[in-house]
């Protein structure tokens, strides 16, 4: 049988190239993650003017956290920040498994000793909120671990 290669065999090759094509596109845009800055945004978007609030009380207060890094330990110390409890989150802007959460409270001498093995090297973001005296803080600091 031999093709006759007329306009038409060509636009209907070229169709069918066409959608295939459009459906290899679609096949891999199924299997690659989408990765959201974080799962509950929305609920997040509605409190923000309360993280307003608490970075304003942090600034007021001066709130200023020291980060020293050696070579097996990660430190944050708060000299002039007083904390009744508080949370430190490690962001991982990259891929949200590398995150890291930190419980901290008065009793920890204004320092927290953090090994480097619990993290990968990169860049993350140190969410810290805590409470004084029922007020609340927040701030951000972006950290580079080595």
């Amino acid at each position: 049988m031999k093709i006759n290669w007329n306009w038409g065999t060509k636009l209907a090759l070229w169709i069918v190239v066409f959608v295939l094509a459009i459906l290899f596109l679609v096949f891999l845009t199924f299997r690659n993650d989408i990765i959201l800055v974080e799962k509950d945004y929305y609920p997040k978007g509605l409190q923000y003017q309360t993280r307003l609030d608490e970075m304003a009380n942090a600034k007021s207060e001066n709130a200023v956290f020291q980060i020293l890094q050696n070579q097996n330990e990660l430190t944050i110390a708060f000299p002039d920040v007083m904390i009744d409890s508080g949370n430190l989150l490690f962001f991982r802007p990259s891929d949200s498994k590398m995150d890291r959460n930190f419980k901290v409270s008065q009793s920890d001498s204004n320092a927290v000793h953090l090994p480097l093995q619990q993290f990968t090297k990169g860049k993350y973001i140190l969410k810290s909120q805590w409470s004084y005296q029922g007020k609340n803080f927040y701030t951000e600091k972006v950290i580079f671990i080595k």
